[in-house]
Formats: structure tokens, C-alpha cells, sequence
């Protein structure tokens, strides 16, 4: 209802702007029309011009209105898809973390249990290394922008031992006890 008063409001301004009908001097009949009805009936047809274009307008925009409607609801329906989805990412990660979390306690309280077992040197060994790897404080690395924890157990380290460092080290001591003992001073 309206979209119908701006095509009636364009009707009755068609009409009130036409030129009014003004009574001319009798012409001779010569068989044509009278200029004022000719320029009723172009005001007329102007005026049905308008409205038919005014109504393909009102048409056209519901149209549109309504396939935009349609795209904002599909869009609407897409994000909620969306947004359960990673909820539901969230929860599952939530509970992984808390399962892994429940699973370390244990590992903790087993190693503890295991230590305090022990009876032998090598059993307190053993039981000393599996708490150290069952201990998250201690366990995993990770250094700045690394994304998850590195477990030290993946870590390898290359170590050589040298027999002449000790040697060296063990020439170096000897010879300082060699000076102190001679009565030498060092800082000559």
C-alpha cells in the first residue's frame, strides 16, 4: 500500500501540472482536434508513462530487496555454522588438554610411588629419570615463539669427553702447586 501512494501521488501531479483547459475561439471544423484535447491526452499518456515507470521502479526494488534479504539470511545461517564449529574445536581441545593434564598428575604420583619403592641404587635411579620425565615443569622445552613445548626426552644432545682435558688440567694443577710450595711468587 505504500509503494502504491507515490505512484498515485505521481498521477495526481501529472494531472494537476497539465495545462488547463481554456476555451479558444470556434475554429472552423476542418476535421482535426482541438489543440487543448490533443495536449490532455499527451499530458494523459505522459502521466501513465510515469506511473508504469514508477511501478517497474517499485517492483525492481522489492525485488531487490527481498534477494538481499535472502543473501543476508544464507550469511547469518554460514556464520552460526561457523561459530558452532569452532566451539566445538574449543571444547574438544578444552577437554585434550584437561585428559593430558589428569594423565601427568598420574604419571607424577606413579613416579613418586616408584621412587619411594626403590630400594637399590639402580631402582632410585631408574625411578629419579621416569619422574623427571613425567614432571611438565621439567619435561618440556620451549623457548620463545615456538608454538607447543619440545619434550627434552626428543632432544639430542652430542657429547665427546676428552681424556687430555683432564690431563691438561691435571698438568696446569700440579705445576701451580709446584710454585706455591718452591716459595715463587706469582705476580712477579
Amino acid at each position: 500500500m505504500q509503494r502504491q501512494i507515490p505512484l498515485l501521488l505521481i498521477v495526481i501531479a501529472a494531472i494537476l501540472l497539465s495545462p488547463a483547459a481554456t476555451p479558444t475561439p470556434a475554429s472552423t471544423p476542418s476535421g482535426g482536434l482541438d489543440p487543448t484535447v490533443i495536449a490532455a491526452m499527451i499530458t494523459s499518456a505522459v502521466a501513465i508513462l510515469a506511473a508504469l515507470i514508477a511501478g517497474g521502479f517499485v517492483v525492481y526494488q522489492q525485488r531487490k530487496n527481498a534477494e538481499q534479504a535472502r543473501e543476508n539470511a544464507q550469511l547469518q545461517h554460514k556464520q552460526a555454522q561457523e561459530i558452532a564449529h569452532l566451539q566445538q574445536e574449543l571444547q574438544e581441545q578444552a577437554q585434550t588438554k584437561e585428559r593430558e593434564r589428569q594423565r601427568k598428575e598420574m604419571n607424577a604420583g606413579a613416579a613418586l610411588a616408584a621412587m619411594q619403592r626403590a630400594t637399590t641404587l639402580a631402582e632410585r635411579a631408574q625411578a629419579y629419570r621416569d619422574s623427571l620425565r613425567a614432571d611438565p615443569r621439567i619435561a618440556r622445552l620451549q623457548i620463545l615463539d615456538m608454538d607447543r613445548p619440545l619434550e627434552v626426552t626428543n632432544v639430542y644432545v652430542r657429547v665427546r669427553l676428552h681424556q687430555e682435558s683432564k690431563v691438561l688440567y691435571e698438568g696446569l694443577l700440579n705445576e701451580l702447586i709446584c710454585i706455591l710450595t718452591s716459595g715463587i711468587s706469582i705476580g712477579k
